[in-house]
């Protein structure tokens, strides 16, 4: 694969520099932790070989022992960073909401939006980790229950209350992210927000019943509708605004 080339970009300069060196080691770090998740979405967990990491984080094999035991190790790392990540995109937004209705529609939204511009986190977190032994299973169940909490304020909303099933949240997270991990699997990370309306409908409809979670389906599909049509105005207003290519012709 060779070095990644937003690594290039990023990573800091070898040789002699002022540079502390804890912050070297942070910097090594991160770009070990983003190339195995990049090596492990193309080649899969069990393909992916320490070699693989090393060329593409421009990192050499000492400096890897430094930071981490083995493979496993290091993907374990980069995906307890990746969940991190992914729960701040959908508390951020939640937290923006008292009601629960509106926290599920913005954390969700908040959720798809960010995986969407992270095609590897969503290949390697959601589909490899399964398949990365024991622990990594361990790590994806674990990232599941930590999801469930904001569908479990629902419980209160939900004219079943208590008689609901102890695992009825666990069980919707799962749904979702089988369902994104479909999309990601297809190749199709890009175009998670379009998802938005559906999953809005499975979040909903254990807690709500059919006749809401549908009445919710349908806002999620308008505001969608709303928010392409004023991205359309405003490139074209964008557009509009430029200057022509030709200039005003005077000289």
């Amino acid at each position: 694969m060779g070095t990644l080339p937003y690594m290039d970009e990023r990573r800091l300069p070898s040789g002699r520099h002022r540079i502390p060196r804890e912050l070297v080691a942070d910097d090594q770090r991160r770009r070990l932790t983003e190339a195995v998740l990049a090596i492990v979405a193309d080649r899969g967990y069990t393909a992916a070989t320490v070699a693989d990491v090393l060329a593409a984080a421009a990192v050499s094999r000492a400096t890897f022992y430094e930071h981490f035991a083995d493979k496993e190790a290091c993907f374990l790392a980069a995906h307890r960073e990746a969940l991190e990540a992914a729960l701040v995109a959908v508390a951020v937004p939640v937290s923006q909401h008292e009601d629960w209705i509106e926290q599920i529609h913005a954390g969700l939204a908040g959720l798809l939006d960010h995986l969407s511009t992270r095609d590897t986190v969503a290949r390697a977190g959601m589909i490899h980790v399964i398949g990365g032994g024991p622990e990594a299973d361990r790590e994806y169940r674990d990232a599941i229950d930590a999801f469930c909490p904001f569908l479990d304020g629902g419980r209160a909303r939900s004219a079943w209350g208590a008689r609901l099933p102890p695992t009825v949240a666990r069980a919707t997270v799962g749904a979702i992210a089988g369902t994104v991990r479909d999309e990601a699997l297809a190749g199709r990370s890009a175009a998670l927000p379009a998802l938005l309306p559906e999953l809005v409908y499975v979040a909903f409809v254990p807690y709500l019943g059919d006749e809401e979670a549908e009445r919710e389906r349908r806002r999620a599909q308008r505001r969608r509708e709303r928010a392409a049509a004023g991205r359309r105005r405003t490139a074209r207003a964008r557009r509009a605004a430029r200057p022509s290519a030709g200039g005003d012709g005077e000289g």
